[in-house]
């Protein structure tokens, strides 16, 4: 199940002075934790539609199997964006981590 946690403001590692709001999720052994920047979730393909808005990004992480390496889910989504948008320039930084639970 793809639960989002949605956090709104300037991205992390800005200005120490800038106050973040915290929020917390309950996290069970095998869960993955993925943090990303809009580059992932907003690249356009040639019809303008986002990434994410296009459900595409849903799909991709339903059919990363529990098992896939945490190396291969990172490669696997940034490749994914990559080939959504291969006919667009990508403006944007794409930052994904990626953290399992044990």
């Amino acid at each position: 199940m793809i639960e989002p946690v949605k956090a709104k403001g300037l991205a992390l590692g800005m200005p120490p002075t800038i106050p973040y709001k915290s929020t917390t999720a309950d996290l069970e052994s095998g869960d993955l934790l993925l943090l990303m920047t809009d580059g992932i979730t907003e690249p356009r393909n040639a019809e303008g539609i986002m990434y994410e808005e296009s459900g595409r990004l849903d799909e991709v992480l339903s059919s990363i199997p529990v098992e896939m390496p945490i190396e291969e889910v990172v490669a696997t989504i940034i490749n994914d964006v990559e080939d959504y948008t291969v006919d667009e320039e990508q403006d944007d930084d794409i930052t994904l981590v990626a953290v399992r639970v044990s």
